[in-house]
Order: C-alpha cells, then sequence, then structure tokens
C-alpha cells in the first residue's frame, strides 16, 4: 500500500494545494494585486524604473528653421540577484503508518478515519502552502511602505534590497505636519490632503491609501477629522462611514492591510504593514511579483524525486527515501517584485512632525 500512501503525497497534489490555499484564504493578498506574478528565467531581476511626471512642452519653432533636439528622459536600471524562500513537511514512519492503516481501514470498511487522517495531513500541506504564499506578500508591503524589501528572519538577520534612491527619499517621502499619535493637534486630513496635491504637482494621481488599522484609528480619531466630519459631536459615525466621507473628499480608495505574520510556529505576531506610514498609490500595478526558476523546476521529470511547479514558478517536490522510510515534501521559491513605478509611489511618515 506505499505505492498508495505515496500518491497522496505527490506534487501535482500539494501544488494544487498551494494555488487553492491563496484563494481559500479570503480577500486575495494585497500584494500580488499590486505586483502580479509573473515567470522570469533565472534567478537575476532587473527592471526599468519610470515615472508618470508631468509632459514637457513642445518649443515653437520658425518656419524653415532646424527643429532642435532635445534629451531623452533619463530612466534608470536595477538590478539585483533575488532571494530563495523553502519550506518542507516530512511524512515520517509514525505519520506513514497511520495514514497506511486509515487506508486500509478505508478500503475494507469504508471507514470514516480515511477522511479524517487526510484533513489532518492536509492541514500541514495548507500551512506549508500558506508559508509560501504569504512571503510575497510581506516584500511587496515591505517594499510600497519604506521603499526597500527587508527579509526578516527568525534568527534576527535581515536581508535588504534597496530600490529607492535620494531622490526618491527626497521628493517622495514626506512627514506629517505633527505627529498622528497627539489626536488633539494633528492634522492627518491636510497630511494627506498636501502630499497628493505634491503627487499631482509632480504629474502623479493617487487613487489609494494604505495604511494597517491602528494608522486608521489615530486618523479618525483626531480632532482634525472629527471636527470636519462631527462637528457637534452629536452623530454616531461608523468606522465605514468615517471612510466613506474621507474617500468621497480626497478623491481615493482606503486599504486597510491589517494581515499579520509569524517568523515562527509559536512566534509573536508580526504586521505585513508596518505602523506609522501611510502609502499613496497610483492607479494599476505598481511592478509585478517575479518568480525565478528554481532547481526543483529544472529537476523536474529527473531522477527519482518528482516535480511540480505552480503556475507562478513556486517548485514542489516530493522525495521518498528508505533508510529511515520517509517522504519530504518541499516548497521553494525564487522571488522579489519589480518596482518599476517606484517614483509614483509617495509614503508618509506620520511619527514625526516636519
Amino acid at each position: 500500500m506505499q505505492g498508495d500512501i505515496l500518491n497522496f503525497v505527490s506534487a501535482p497534489v500539494v501544488g494544487a494545494y498551494i494555488q487553492k490555499a491563496n484563494v481559500q484564504a479570503g480577500t486575495p493578498l494585497l500584494g500580488y494585486e499590486l505586483f502580479p506574478s509573473k515567470r522570469i528565467g533565472g534567478m537575476d531581476l532587473s527592471f526599468i524604473k519610470g515615472k508618470n511626471s508631468n509632459p514637457v512642452l513642445a518649443r515653437p519653432v520658425a518656419y524653415d528653421a532646424e527643429i532642435g533636439v532635445v534629451s531623452r528622459t533619463s530612466f534608470e536600471k536595477l538590478s539585483s540577484e533575488m532571494p530563495q524562500f523553502a519550506e518542507s513537511l516530512i511524512l515520517g514512519q509514525r505519520d506513514m503508518i497511520k495514514l497506511e492503516n486509515a487506508l486500509t481501514l478505508a478500503a475494507n470498511q469504508n471507514d470514516t478515519v480515511l477522511v479524517s487522517a487526510l484533513q489532518n495531513y492536509y492541514d500541514d500541506t495548507t500551512n506549508l502552502a500558506t508559508r509560501v504564499w504569504a512571503r510575497p506578500h510581506q516584500l511587496a508591503m515591505s517594499v510600497i511602505s519604506t521603499g526597500k524589501v527587508t527579509v526578516n528572519t527568525d534568527t534576527g538577520s535581515a536581508l535588504e534590497i534597496v530600490y529607492s534612491d535620494d531622490a526618491w527619499t527626497a521628493n517622495n517621502k514626506k512627514t506629517s505636519a505633527v505627529a498622528w499619535a497627539s489626536t488633539t493637534t494633528s492634522t492627518p486630513f491636510t497630511d494627506i490632503q498636501n502630499v497628493i496635491e505634491d503627487a499631482a504637482d509632480d504629474g502623479v494621481t493617487i487613487v489609494r491609501l494604505v495604511m494597517n488599522r491602528d494608522t486608521w484609528k489615530l486618523l479618525v480619531n483626531s480632532k482634525e477629522v472629527k471636527d470636519r466630519y462631527n462637528p457637534q459631536g452629536n452623530l454616531s459615525i461608523t468606522q465605514s462611514g468615517y471612510s466613506s466621507y474621507l474617500e468621497d473628499d480626497l478623491g481615493i480608495s482606503i486599504i486597510i492591510e491589517n494581515r499579520q505574520y509569524k517568523l515562527t510556529d509559536g512566534g509573536a505576531n508580526q504586521k505585513f504593514y508596518p505602523d506609522g506610514v501611510v502609502s499613496f498609490l497610483p492607479d494599476g500595478s505598481l511592478g509585478s511579483m517575479c518568480f525565478g526558476t528554481t532547481a526543483e523546476e529544472i529537476m523536474a521529470g529527473k531522477g527519482d524525486a518528482r516535480f511540480s511547479v505552480t503556475s507562478e514558478g513556486i517548485g514542489i517536490s516530493v522525495i521518498s527515501d528508505g533508510a529511515p522510510v520517509k517522504t519530504t515534501t518541499s516548497a521553494v521559491a525564487i522571488v522579489l517584485p519589480s518596482f518599476e513605478l517606484i517614483d509614483s509611489v509617495y509614503v508618509l511618515d506620520i511619527t514625526v512632525t516636519a
């Protein structure tokens, strides 16, 4: 029956679960919306960043005169080796025996133990899928809130890939007039309005704001916002009501990104989108979530291991060993977001005073 057991732990089945888990998680992860998945070859990422700037007017030229030559708009090419992320699950001897027994009972008695056994197993697989899918979202939230990708780990070390430069920091990174934590004197509506207007002066139309729930609370609890929408204090305005008022007044949509993750099982919750900042985004995608070629993809169809690759490029391998008997399922992704529209993204730091 071992062959039957291994059929349940196949690379295509695990790959299907990984794709299904992202859909069943509820609202699709924002990172994949802002950076749609894209397959690229190899493990190196290069992209050209640009900006939706104001047009330069053509100069008047007299008839029969030579037409002046203008310089090409400057651009910058960014390159980086993409990091690799991997997780694995092991179906060891004890679990294999339990699953074997469940399959035997199911075959002989039509026993529902099989259903329970498989559910227990696929809980682990869903956990693996969630880990793989969550990392690109973390990369996306990091880059739109800081201008760099921070790959944090449970060991305390972190890899940083910087997308921003001094010009972006000087022009696109803003600070609040008063820290939003001082809700009696802060002016978050004015701060937001100023950033939107500054972007418009640069030729960029802001259509979305991203913040987490704690930052949102500072916004709606500020005296400025309360006086604007409830000056007498006699109205009962819900959170969605404040959101509607602000969106209508500012001409934008507000996205509250409050999902959390852990670096280890049982570890502390951490926010995908950090406290203290607001991201101002133009319409459409900001770049691509680029998945490189994994060794698992290269080995697909070769050797004893069974390999599968999801449409995005997550490599799934299932390797069976004989001493001791075990099956190891691994998910590997080489991934990094490109960020062609970084110069059209603005970040407001609400923790400091301008």
